[in-house]
Order: structure tokens, then C-alpha cells, then sequence
């Protein structure tokens, strides 16, 4: 995820190395979903992903390099899919109405503090507040998070303030 701008004072100014360093511990896989970083695929509803080869000679195979390859790939291994967008659709074999399956993606893996403390970055060789994670696991992961503090910006707003800083379900 794109570091923001009004947060980028907290990050160490080494934090290319530290990124690095962190992908190359988890070997650029989502230490979660365990997919690889930059490859094309599907992410099905259900959170599974299927990586799209394509044909570079008669008898290599390799992985897509760039969305139009995703497509034909996609296109060929599944009959009656079609794309709308980005979006994969698919015929249902007993009604005549398509429904969303879906969705054409390239991994791109992040780094995540578990702690949400973009300050704790541990030290060079232990790094356990860091891994790399894709996209769908890094929001899974930040989604109470960002909950929370769209909750606090929201009150604050409306010149609301919190009895209690954190939630009853945090069990502190």
C-alpha cells in the first residue's frame, strides 16, 4: 500500500531496504495466502487464487506477464467466461443469467505492520512486526483497524468525544 503522504516522516528513511528485506524473508509470497508477488491470475469469491499461464512456445509454459495475456489465458481454460472490465463472469450451466465469480488481478505484495506502529520496524535480521502480505490480505488484516479510526475521525467531526479509548470487544 502507498505509503501517505502526511505518514511518510514516520517511516525509517531506509524503508526501501527494510521492504526488501522483509519479501525476500517470506520468499515474495503473501506469508498468509502464500500467492506470489507480480503474477496474474483470479481471485475466486471465496479468497482462492489461480495463476494464469500462457503458451510462450508450443511447449513451454509460462506465467502471464501483463493483463491482455491474463485475459486469453482466462478466456481459453474457461468456456463460457467472458470479462466485463476487469470483472470475470461466468454462464451458470442451469439459469440463463451470468453471475460474478471473480476478478482479474496481478498480485502486488506489501509490507504490514501487525502492530499498526509504522515507527516499529524492528532491527536488521528481526523483523517479527513485518510481513508480506497481497492486497486482499493486508485489508483483511488493516480492516478492523481502519474501522476504528474512521470511527475516531467521524466523532471527532461532530465534536464528539469517547469515554473510553478503546472498544468494549478489545478485552483491555
Amino acid at each position: 500500500m502507498p505509503i501517505r503522504p502526511e505518514n511518510r516522516d514516520l517511516y525509517s528513511a531506509d524503508w526501501p531496504a527494510i521492504r526488501q528485506e522483509v519479501l525476500d524473508r517470506e520468499g515474495h509470497r503473501c506469508r498468509r495466502c502464500r500467492v506470489p508477488d507480480h503474477r496474474w491470475g483470479i481471485r475466486w469469491r471465496a479468497g482462492t487464487f489461480t495463476i494464469l499461464t500462457t503458451m510462450a512456445t508450443h511447449t513451454k509454459v509460462r506465467p502471464c506477464v501483463n493483463e491482455d495475456e491474463a485475459k486469453e489465458a482466462a478466456e481459453n481454460i474457461f468456456l463460457g467466461v467472458h470479462f466485463d472490465g476487469r470483472d470475470l463472469w461466468r454462464r451458470s450451466e442451469h439459469h440463463e443469467t451470468c453471475h460474478r465469480s471473480g476478478r482479474l488481478v496481478q498480485i502486488v505484495l506489501t509490507v504490514a505492520h501487525l502492530d499498526h506502529d509504522p515507527t516499529n520496524n524492528g532491527t536488521k535480521g528481526n523483523r517479527p512486526n513485518l510481513q508480506a502480505l497481497c492486497q486482499r490480505c493486508h485489508n483483511l488484516h488493516d480492516g478492523p483497524h481502519r474501522r476504528e479510526t474512521a470511527g475516531r475521525t467521524r466523532d471527532r467531526r461532530r465534536g464528539q468525544q469517547r469515554l473510553f479509548e478503546k472498544g468494549p470487544n478489545d478485552g483491555k
